[in-house]
């Protein structure tokens, strides 16, 4: 079968087992009531985290897996994997060790520096004009959105959000509920963007589609 459709196929599917693993998860753990210990909520964050993880690297392991001739993309898709890994290492490790800790700080850090380095990369990638529009564009905004929600700038947001409605519990249900809906509403249209992104380097690579540079 065409690599135009199984790839695709196969972020699609991912998305989706990652929302249903997420949702049951959720809950049973809140069912059971084991969210409301520390224990507890440290075992659901764990798994969820692994899951959200495994299931949510596809696109940048084909990227590095059949799109080998693209260096920059490659390197790109890398630093992605690994702030990916470092913000996951960060959540898990939240539970059981304090911030001022060395090896907090240093998956915080890495998964911040590297997810800022990659919005630079992936605006060189535009201004090189390596790829076509669709594909340059799509990873600034993928760099872009793993940044604000894939790195440590994630917990300022939610603290400016529970600044500004709180500090009362029964002021912040709602909001924190809409900004959850918001989180995967972003998480499906990232996934939409990277299809469309692997289809392009698939027309691109087989000589559909040809890139142009402007001199």
């Amino acid at each position: 079968m065409d690599k135009k459709i199984i790839l695709p196929g196969i972020l699609i599917l991912a998305l989706i087992i990652d929302l249903i693993i997420g949702r049951t998860l959720y809950n049973a753990y809140l069912n059971s009531g084991a969210i409301s210990s520390q224990e507890g909520f440290a075992i659901y964050t764990n798994t969820s985290m692994t899951f959200s993880f495994i299931l949510s690297s596809g696109f940048y392991l084909m990227i590095l897996l059949f799109f080998k001739e693209h260096k920059l993309l490659s390197i790109y898709a890398a630093l992605s994997l690994l702030v990916a890994f470092c913000f996951s290492g960060y959540v898990v490790l939240s539970n059981y060790y304090t911030f001022d800790t060395i090896i907090i700080r240093l998956y915080a850090g890495i998964s911040y520096m590297i997810g800022f380095i990659n919005i630079i990369l992936a605006t060189s990638i535009i201004l090189k004009e390596l790829h076509t529009k669709q594909v340059t564009v799509s990873l600034l905004y993928l760099a872009t959105t793993q940044f604000v929600f894939g790195t440590l700038v994630v917990d300022y947001v939610r603290g400016y959000l529970i600044g500004f409605f709180g500090p009362y519990e029964e002021d912040l249900v709602g909001v924190l509920a809409a900004y959850d809906v918001f989180l995967v509403l972003i998480k499906i249209s990232v996934v939409i963007v990277q299809v469309f992104v692997i289809r392009s380097l698939i027309s691109v690579q087989k000589g559909h589609v040809r890139v142009f540079r402007r001199m």
